[in-house]
């Protein structure tokens, strides 16, 4: 695979908010771990990096994520972390994520990095209007896991069709990414239940 060159892009949010995100494969636990730690800390503004129009709308979600181009895909995520940006509610001084933009960024890696040069660019120019996680945690759990998991949530598994190439590659970018020096974390998941995963989560935050 194509070598990239990652950059570092400082957040640019205030440094009141504190913004984390969750990150990992269809199955990895995301959206459970969001509701546990959403039912314990009202505190926390707790949602997609996209409106959520983004995922209820299937015609448009099935579009983008297997017929459009990458690139295509890509910026039309990214457009739905600036809408977020812009509509953030001020009553939160913490955000936390079910998957970041980090997330449309793994899966251009993982279908077609020759696009990553034009992505880091678009990032670059839009920091500004979108949230950069102050940390980023990955749910790290095997291909085998998240298939087993992602099963059971969705009939013919209609959005879960990584092979295990590219969610190896997934897996790839984040390791990527923490390299160069971007705050990533990484909880296995395999083999633990959610009160572990939960545990394990808090004990990462910084607060």
């Amino acid at each position: 695979m194509q070598k990239i060159d990652i950059p570092y892009i400082q957040p640019s949010h205030s440094k009141e908010i504190f913004v984390f995100s969750i990150e990992g494969c269809n199955g990895a636990g995301k959206t459970t771990l969001l509701n546990r730690y959403k039912k314990d800390h009202l505190d926390t503004e707790c949602r997609l990096c996209v409106p959520d129009i983004y995922q209820t709308s299937k015609d448009i979600k099935r579009f983008m994520l297997f017929e459009s181009s990458q690139l295509c895909s890509a910026l039309y995520y990214l457009g739905g972390a600036v809408e977020v940006f812009h509509n953030h509610n001020n009553k939160y001084s913490k955000i936390l994520f079910d998957r970041s933009l980090w997330s449309t960024f793994a899966a251009a890696y993982a279908r077609d990095c020759t696009i990553m040069p034009i992505l880091f660019d678009s990032l670059k120019a839009i920091r500004n209007h979108v949230f950069l996680p102050n940390l980023i945690v990955v749910l790290d759990a095997s291909f085998e896991t998240c298939k087993a998991r992602s099963s059971k949530k969705l009939v013919g598994g209609e959005f879960d069709n990584d092979e295990k190439d590219a969610f190896l590659r997934k897996r790839e970018f984040y390791s990527l990414v923490t390299e160069v020096g971007y705050p990533v974390s990484f909880i296995d998941v395999n083999n633990k239940d959610a009160e572990d995963v939960y545990s394990e989560f808090l004990s990462i935050l910084p607060f």
